[in-house]
């Protein structure tokens, strides 16, 4: 039996799938969209208050010094620093800023000697993000003015700008995860359901497998879903069909089993006592005739007691299910030897047979072949029992040979859905069923096919086998 390896469940890779497909991507652009975002407000921030510092410096028209970047620094915050370079040339102090002198001495710093100017600085145990004007003194000269904005403070106005994209991220966040759950459910609920109704026809362990004379009730799975799996349901229920079909087969194997083996045992209990009762009736008639009388009872009875005898050989063929030896024969051939065997009964009959058709060449046991004609033949003649035409035809071609037996009787008279091959089925009035069935298991055997039709005037039996 093969190993059943188990996986994650289609619900887990849905939801893993839909987290790394959709969720990560999602929250990892969101979170650099975010950063986009707060670093174009933190410019913009900077920028502005920078712009305004440097227009109040330039509309006063007032000497730059310690005590007007402090009362700047008061105006724009009181965590934001102002400075401004003096004079950019000169040897000594040339920066004025509302910081202490150790904390300015850490400012000019990290702003001097640099080819660009730093995007932040540290001072005091601060970090601060630096923002650039130009403007002007009461002298009309260029300086170039320097906001120190505290980053806490950008932080939070980054932050207060970011949260209602974060608050609206959320409930997207929980409808994606919905969607998933949601598009998990509609998969595995119909396989839950499907594997629901294909668990309900497992035999349980109380019940066991199926009898010699219960098959498993097996029923078609009802399921409405998705294509797919609607696809899947379907393809189970003609498994199913050919599951059920398989298991009327056996079944039947196993009651014809049954029945050839009691059927074998009475066949040869009763052939001897028959043998005997026809070799003493066969005498007892050949006596009267050397006396010149007869007696058409005696006629009668040898009559019938070949009609069981004919039984008997079935319900010994019944019992006895031989394997096809295969060879090349000729069925035209072998439905003449047949033909020339009944000979004496066909004219007894009033029945007059022609065999038509060319050579039909077969792969075939040529010993079954002449038994399921024989008896077909000889169905043939029963039907016609005033007398009639029977024509054997022979047909090659396409890669198969064909037999047809066609009789003027009085045709077929089945019921709706009666099959003529089932066993133990029967249209006459002394028959045993046993013929025509075995006939079939003949013919199936070689792997070929035979049938039963209505013709203009009569009934045409058929079989056809490969011809190589």
């Amino acid at each position: 039996m093969a190993a059943v390896r188990t996986h994650p469940g289609i619900r887990r890779r849905i939801l893993i799938a839909f987290v790394i497909f959709t969720i990560l991507p999602a929250a990892a652009l969101s979170y650099l969209g975010m950063r986009a975002v707060g670093n174009v407000i933190e410019g913009r921030l900077v920028r502005e208050r920078a712009a305004n510092a440097a227009r109040v410096v330039s509309e006063m028209r007032l000497p730059l010094s310690p005590l007007m970047m402090q009362r700047l620094s008061e105006i724009f915050g009181e965590e934001d620093e102002v400075a401004a370079e003096v004079n950019a040339d000169a040897v000594g102090e040339s920066l004025v800023s509302s910081l202490s002198d150790a904390d300015q001495a850490q400012l000019q710093a990290q702003l001097h000697g640099r080819a660009t100017l730093p995007r932040s600085v540290r001072v005091g145990g601060h970090d601060f993000v630096i923002g650039t004007s130009e403007i002007r003194d009461a002298r009309n000269g260029t300086h170039t003015l320097y906001l120190l904005v505290d980053q806490h403070v950008l932080d939070d106005a980054k932050a207060a700008a970011v949260r209602p994209i974060v608050l609206a991220a959320g409930p997207v966040l929980l409808a994606v995860i919905l969607a998933a759950v949601y598009v998990s459910r509609t998969i595995t609920q119909p396989i839950r359901r499907l594997s629901a109704q294909i668990e309900s026809q497992l035999p349980t362990q109380d019940s066991g497998l199926s009898t010699r004379h219960s098959p498993l009730p097996l029923h078609d799975v009802e399921l409405d879903a998705p294509r797919e799996l609607a696809d899947l349901a379907s393809t189970f229920n003609r498994m199913l069909g050919r599951l059920r079909e398989t298991q009327e087969r056996l079944l039947e194997t196993e009651r014809l089993a049954a029945v050839g083996k009691i059927a074998s045992s009475v066949a040869h209990e009763v052939r001897n006592p028959l043998s005997g009762i026809r070799m003493n009736l066969q005498l007892l008639q050949q006596h009267l005739a050397k006396e010149g009388r007869t007696d058409e009872s005696l006629t009668i009875a040898l009559s019938e007691l070949e009609r069981l005898d004919g039984i008997v050989q079935e319900m010994l063929i019944l019992g006895r299910k031989a394997e096809p030896k295969l060879e090349t024969v000729d069925l035209r051939a072998i439905a003449q030897d047949v033909l020339h065997l009944l000979d004496r009964r066909l004219r007894h009959a009033n029945v007059e047979a022609a065999l038509e058709g060319p050579a039909a060449p077969a792969r075939a046991d040529a010993g079954q072949i002449k038994q399921v004609l024989l008896n077909l033949i000889i169905n043939a003649t029963d039907a016609m029992p005033q007398g009639g035409r029977l024509v054997i035809r022979t047909v090659a071609q396409d890669g198969h040979a064909r037999v047809e037996v066609e009789d003027s009787g009085a045709g077929l008279s089945l019921k709706e859905g009666e099959d003529p091959f089932a066993w133990f089925s029967t249209t006459k009035s002394a028959g045993s069923g046993i013929g025509l069935a075995v006939c079939k298991q003949i013919v199936e055997a070689h792997g070929g096919r035979i049938g039963l039709e209505h013709v203009e005037g009569g009934t045409r039996a058929w079989i056809e086998l490969k011809d190589s």
